[in-house]
């Protein structure tokens, strides 16, 4: 719909009064609190009694009500009149079908009378100018032929979006001119609100080619990122820019120009690929958004875009509960705090370790299927009903999904339908348009959406996707059509990853000289076995059946800190265990095969700490870096594995970062006198080998860094002795070590140490931190001069480091002598660093190579 007073019944918005001081003289509320009538007269010539509907201008939420109003039994002319001090919709549908989705903006003291025949409406009276306004509007509207494919949500072709631009910049010139001609005649008041509608709905008109341009066409006909980008700069950002800033001071209508100003940072190669990369984008655009509105806008804005975008689709998180947290104690409107609350609180009976209630329902046969289907299951539970749009375009996802886990018995798909007709129900899962004609369907008696399920699941839209845990528990509430549809890989990816927190392990424990006590978590279940020393051990991957294996070593040694001429050199850091991510930037770079064995020959490999936290697949990612340690070496290889503070953090037992299925494999163990990491297990015997700095040739690998305030500490030490005394102090804490001790004390300090160290990368000189007198302490950010000494004293020409995410890529700091390598890897901006010879490459999960600096 391109009408500019469209918007005011379908797209559910309020005036952002406080930001804009035309508005805030002119509107009705600002300058009496008393009230005054609108009144709506009726001539026709249909003698029908007309029931007029209409809705006040300013609500707060996305739930607009249509109430009717009461005809007047006094005159015998059908008039309408009620006395309010807030300005009104009415609905001109009832007036005429000819006007449906439109709606008349009213104010305090209007009196319109309208004359309605079959042919024609026309208004006379105190308001009446608008609804000529609107019939200008519509008038020049239907003179601009629309472009070849009318569809303003799909595009078809590059050259369709720029029919379609033209087309919208026509538009948009000629009905501001209308306007203009027409603004002497109206309130300040409805001439800036009816121009930023006028704006808005160009903008969100714009901005839906724009998407299918960018998530839709780009990705079926392969358009490279930077035509998108030429497009964005040169058609839609021109556009929109300087619009958009206008109408988003007077309503909430339309955030999608901030989504795209996200995806243009990364010249829109960047795609919502992961789950967590979708999460990460939506968080992004509502930091975005509320720097972007202020006030009542920005209330708006809040809660609905952590509402619908994020709580509802990702669920409760630890950081949207502070984002909540924050909105609650710094919003200014009560009746917006309220809304939310109310909306807040319903979802969280859904997803707050709610159990799916017992169910008995019928399948196509006439069989009855019950809730136990699900135990130890993973369930997708779909609704749907024939004749639902929404439908059809996720039924070839769904199908997408089932075929992909089709032989995964851990992996159950239910279709519920509310038809109303059983044949119909029946029909329409053979066909297979609304619905996959696979999986589990249910039939829900011809109940519909009264059915006890439905209104127990709170289904309320359709379609709706929800998630069942193998402990019957709901999970993220809903997907919706729209980010299926944008990205049909998303719930295959989403459905993976709760299955990979499904299992955890192997575990493996030294039982004697020749024995291995094996430990792994099947869902819920602990499994244990003792196997021989030369047993291969399996370990799962991200992909469905695929698995590597190993040979336990025989035995592990302490790592040197020194080393010297590797040919090359591929480095990355903190991928937190993000198995696939992994997977995908070594093999891209051809570090690993597509079997993940090692294929980098005698170059080295350095890990700069952080393996462990956050993810789901940290074991299986330490027991690929353990495989594939023990394969370079006979390759002439190796791998440097440098520890980060979240890896030491859970060998001193620290696991507040793990994923709860991490916490709940160490506290069923407890009862066996097993942690995941002692000394006796493989992992932690080989762990504890490891180091916090290492140097290659010049270039020191180090987690967080060598600071100014840790290098005068340990002065008088190498490296060899600083690895030395952390393996030897790694199972005390940093409070817990004797101020007697300080050379450890300087190795695990939680600001200075090399673990934590993060003040090359902060804008401040000087960090003061500490709660209390004693424990404040002060860490200076090097100047270039200090850098060089700091480098000048470990003998080194460069510092490699991870831990602090500077940007989205590889990144090179102090004239090219540091250089970050922590990138988003949960986002999809996965990157590391190759070295070859004296040339510097950022790559990337697609083998990219991006020179970092130029060589010398």
């Amino acid at each position: 719909m391109t009408d500019i007073l469209t918007i005011a019944l379908l797209v559910l918005q309020f005036l952002k009064l406080d930001t804009t001081a035309e508005i805030l003289k002119s509107h009705p509320t600002q300058q009496t609190n008393t009230k005054d009538h609108i009144t709506i007269k009726i001539l026709s010539s249909d003698s029908t009694t007309q029931q007029l509907l209409l809705s006040k201008a300013e609500i707060i939420g996305q739930e607009r009500d249509w109430e009717p109003i009461a005809r007047s039994a006094e005159n015998p002319i059908p008039t309408y009149s009620f006395a309010t001090n807030s300005p009104h919709y009415l609905s001109l549908e009832s007036l005429s079908s000819r006007f449906k989705y439109r709606a008349l903006l009213l104010e305090p003291g209007d009196n319109i009378t309208f004359h309605v025949t079959p042919e024609k409406v026309a208004a006379t009276g105190k308001g009446a100018i608008k609804f000529e306004l609107l019939e200008k509007i519509d008038q020049f509207q239907k003179s601009i032929p629309l472009p070849n494919n009318t569809r303003d949500y799909i595009t078809t072709s590059i050259d369709d979006y720029y029919e379609w631009d033209a087309y919208l910049n026509k538009l948009v010139a000629g009905k501001d001119s209308i306007l203009s001609h027409y603004q002497a005649k109206l309130s300040k008041y409805s001439y800036t609100l009816l121009r930023a509608l006028m704006i808005d709905q160009n903008i969100d008109d714009r901005s839906d080619k724009f998407y299918n341009l960018v998530f839709g066409l780009a990705k079926t006909q392969k358009i490279p990122g930077k035509i998108l980008c030429k497009i964005y700069d040169s058609l839609y950002y021109p556009a929109t820019n300087s619009r958009f800033q206008f109408c988003s001071t007077i309503i909430y209508g339309n955030w999608k120009p901030i989504l795209f100003s996200i995806h243009r940072t990364y010249n829109f190669n960047r795609t919502d690929s992961t789950y967590q990369a979708k999460y990460n984008t939506w968080i992004t655009c509502y930091q975005k958004g509320i720097d972007h509105y202020v006030g009542l806008n920005k209330e708006q804005f809040i809660i609905d875009f952590l509402y619908k975008h994020l709580l509802k689709e990702f669920g409760f998180t630890k950081e949207l509960e502070t984002y909540l947290k924050d909105y609650y104690s710094s919003s200014q409107s009560e009746e917006c705090k309220q809304y939310l609350k109310s909306k807040e609180s319903r979802l969280r009976r859904i997803i707050n370790g709610r159990k799916i209630p017992d169910f008995d329902l019928e399948d196509p046969n006439g069989n009855t299927v019950t809730n136990t289907i699900l135990k130890d299951k993973i369930g997708i539970i779909e609704y749907w009903f024939t004749g639902c749009a929404g439908c059809i375009q996720t039924a070839k996802t769904i199908q997408k999904a089932e075929d992909h886990f089709r032989d995964d018995t851990n992996v159950v798909f239910l279709k519920v339908s509310i038809d109303g007709n059983k044949s119909t129900w029946q029909q329409s899962i053979k066909k297979g348009q609304y619905t996959s004609p696979t999986g589990i369907h249910l039939f829900t008696q011809g109940q519909q959406e009264n059915h006890q399920f439905i209104t127990q699941m709170d289904v309320t839209s359709y379609p709706t996707l929800q998630f069942i845990d193998p402990f019957g528990q709901l999970l993220t509430p809903t997907m919706r059509p729209a980010s299926l549809k944008s990205n049909p890989d998303s719930l295959i990816q989403y459905i993976s990853t709760i299955r990979q927190n499904q299992f955890d392990g192997p575990y493996l424990y030294e039982q004697g000289n020749s024995k291995l006590l094996k430990i792994t978590r099947n869902q819920h279940q602990i499994d244990s076995q003792i196997i021989t020393s030369d047993e291969d051990v399996s370990v799962a991957t991200d992909q469905l059946k695929k698995v590597f294996s190993f040979r336990v070593a025989n035995n592990v040694k302490k790592q040197p800190s020194y080393y010297k001429n590797p040919t090359s050199i591929f480095a990355l850091s903190d991928i937190e265990g993000n198995f696939a991510a992994f997977r995908k930037l070594l093999v891209a770079n051809h570090i690993i095969d597509t079997n993940l064995n090692w294929s980098f020959g005698n170059g080295h490999f350095v890990i700069c700490g952080d393996v462990f936290d956050r993810g789901e697949q940290v074991t299986e990612c330490l027991w690929l870096i353990y495989k594939l340690e023990l394969q370079a070496i006979e390759m002439g290889g190796y791998v440097h594995f440098i520890m980060g503070n979240h890896d030491v953090m859970n060998l001193q037992g620290n696991s507040r970062y793990a994923q709860k299925k991490y916490t709940q494999t160490a506290n069923d163990l407890k009862s066996q006198g097993i942690t995941l990491y002692p000394p006796h297990s493989i992992l932690g015997k080989w762990l504890r080998t490891k180091n916090i700095v290492e140097q290659i040739d010049s270039l020191i690998f180090v987690h967080g860094g060598l600071g100014i305030e840790f290098t005068s500490e340990v002065a008088n030490s190498n490296l060899d002795e600083i690895n030395n005394q952390y393996r030897q102090s790694i199972g005390t804490k940093w409070n817990d070590l004797p101020k007697s001790d300080t050379l450890s004390r300087a190795i695990f300090h939680p600001a200075t140490g090399p673990l934590w160290y993060r003040q090359y990368y902060t804008d401040s000189e000087r960090l003061q931190l500490g709660n209390d007198t004693t424990t404040k302490f002060t860490v200076q950010k090097p100047s270039q001069e200090h850098f060089d000494r700091l480098l000048k004293k470990w003998k080194a020409s460069k510092i490699i480091t991870g831990h602090t995410i500077v940007s989205d890529t590889v990144s090179s700091h102090y004239n090219n002598k540091l250089i970050n390598i922590d990138t988003k890897h949960s986002a999809g901006n996965s990157e590391a660093l190759l070295i070859e010879g004296n040339k510097y490459y950022r790559v990337n999960n697609l083998g990219e190579r991006i020179p970092l600096f130029k060589a010398y």
